[in-house]
């Protein structure tokens, strides 16, 4: 790639120039040909240093709407979730579901579609007690919901400029009678909805004010007790799914919901497939191992995207220029996809551990580099793992003992971080509570050990945070995880770094976790 003058200088007369960076091609090494002392004046600029501290690192704390499109990494995501299916998009925290959402509903209102993003955080009120029940926490939360989407229905209704006379009022009417019905008790004073009266309200309103689609945004799903989500799900299913222009898309944390249960040998609540017609889930969309071009140059352009955000950078550029400009602040290219590795698909966790490491590694050296080394990123991701993640789980003495035991057995006993577990004990409650804190990772691929035909695996892997500490020690893991030899054929000389196929006789990847037993089988 010719050279080219990405950082362009602060449009801000107060703020200072950043300097010129030249792109050129990668060498072997991982040289990216930055001029000596440039990138090492861009990362040492006051004005770089305030922009990681303001960077918003949750979406919904981003109040200024331009910024969330600014931002984002354009993939084929928002295609997918601007449709009229019923959708739940799934991920654990960090993955960016928030982001993307608002991203979808900034493009639907700027083509004047009308969207409700609701966050179920705002719906609740108090704790939940030892006398609650499934039943009443649900219709709590419906309720709320359902005053919440009534009353952003009235405020478009009374915000219209020359609506045809009468419409108001027939509109704000309907919405108040749908209100009332919220109240309703049987006679053992328990919530009682007419479903009825939801879809021939909603309807009707839909068709006074001329909206032929609506988008209802549930989002932090997780902030519902889990007893009361598959009643909710139910409520949801009755009440608004029946409305032929209303789009639900439902927002959770992977091992944190719950959105069907049999009750009395009844199903009550949603069923993926049938109820949720697509299942987005981004937990799986950037996994490194499988796909590592992609999740670099997506993971080089999110960077660019929130530094350049803050730095007045040119956010226009193209896709391969900013992963370049992002990789121009490392001192080789290894640093870089350390980083990406680290971040184990998690776009929050990438900005927070390349902030540690400016911070805590970069910017405290004495001799400094002319930019973040890998060792900068390995300390920072090994710190990362221990405050944020593993920290989570030491109150809870059951995922505790599960991790020490496969630090032991696994990762310092076989030298490998990846391993199987049986189909049908990969949703163990301890297994799920280290997925749920990140401490362990799940791949897409499925496994049928040669040994064992009849039955599948799921592949895991302990984070990339856990296993760097243990690098040039007697206990250094072996780095690669699982590939299968169909791959084999597309890969280059630079992936083998990092990977190798399961066939190979030096494997150990072959290692089965009984969560039950608490045993290693090879």
């Amino acid at each position: 790639m010719p050279a080219t003058n990405l950082w362009t200088r602060a449009k801000s007369p107060g703020m200072l120039s950043l300097g010129l960076v030249k792109l050129a091609e990668c060498t072997g090494e991982g040289d990216f040909g930055v001029d000596a002392g440039d990138a090492h004046s861009v990362l040492d600029d006051p004005a770089f240093l305030k922009a990681i501290t303001v960077i918003k690192r949750r979406a919904e704390q981003q109040q200024d709407p331009e910024k969330i499109v600014d931002v984002f990494v354009q993939t084929d995501l928002p295609s997918r979730c601007d449709t009229e299916d019923t959708q739940l998009i799934l991920g654990r925290r960090g993955t960016g579901k928030t982001h993307l959402i608002r991203y979808v509903e900034k493009v639907n209102e700027q083509a004047g579609q009308p969207f409700r993003y609701c966050d179920c955080r705002m719906l609740g009120s108090g704790l939940q007690d030892d006398r609650s029940t499934g039943l009443a926490v649900g219709a709590k939360y419906f309720r709320a919901l359902a005053r919440d989407f009534t009353n952003f229905l009235m405020d478009r209704t009374v915000l219209l400029e020359r609506p045809p006379q009468g419409l108001q009022d027939r509109v704000v009417n309907k919405l108040t009678q749908l209100t009332s019905v919220l109240d309703q008790q049987d006679s053992q004073n328990r919530s009682k909805f007419d479903y009825a009266a939801f879809h021939d309200c909603l309807s009707g309103v839909f068709g006074d004010l001329g909206y032929k689609r609506v988008t209802l945004v549930l989002d932090e799903w997780a902030a519902v007790p889990p007893i009361g989500q598959p009643y909710l799900a139910e409520f949801l299913k009755r009440a608004l799914l029946t409305v032929p222009n209303l789009t639900l898309k439902v927002l959770a944390v992977n091992y944190q919901c719950r959105f069907a249960d049999s009750i009395e040998g009844n199903p009550v609540g949603m069923q993926r497939g049938a109820d949720f017609v697509d299942v987005i889930d981004l937990d799986g969309y950037l996994v490194f191992e499988e796909n590592r071009t992609f999740v670099e140059q997506f993971f080089g352009q999110l960077l660019y995207n929130h530094l350049g955000a803050e730095m007045k950078w040119d956010l226009s550029a193209a896709p391969e220029q900013k992963v370049a400009g992002s990789r121009s602040l490392f001192t080789q290219d290894k640093a870089f996809t350390e980083l990406v590795r680290a971040a184990e698909g998690n776009a929050r966790d990438l900005m927070c551990i390349f902030s540690r490491a400016y911070f805590d590694s970069y910017r405290k050296k004495s001799t400094r580099t002319r930019g973040i080394s890998v060792n900068d990123v390995y300390q920072a991701a090994s710190t990362w793992y221990e405050t944020e993640k593993e920290s989570n789980i030491k109150g809870d003495p059951d995922p505790q003992k599960t991790l020490s035991y496969l630090m032991d057995n696994v990762l310092k006993g076989y030298k490998s971080r990846t391993f199987l577990v049986e189909k049908p004990k990969a949703e163990h409650r301890c297994i799920l509570r280290l997925l749920n804190e990140r401490v362990l990772h799940r791949l897409n691929e499925t496994y049928s050990h040669p040994d064992r035909p009849g039955l599948r695996y799921e592949i895991f892997t302990l984070d990339y945070g856990a296993y760097v500490r243990y690098r040039g020690t007697k206990d250094d893991p072996d780095r690669p995880v699982f590939l299968f030899e169909d791959d084999l054929l597309s890969m280059s000389h630079n992936d083998m770094e990092f990977m190798v196929p399961l066939d190979d006789k030096r494997s150990i990847r072959r290692i089965v976790f009984d969560p039950d037993a608490m045993s290693v089988q090879v």
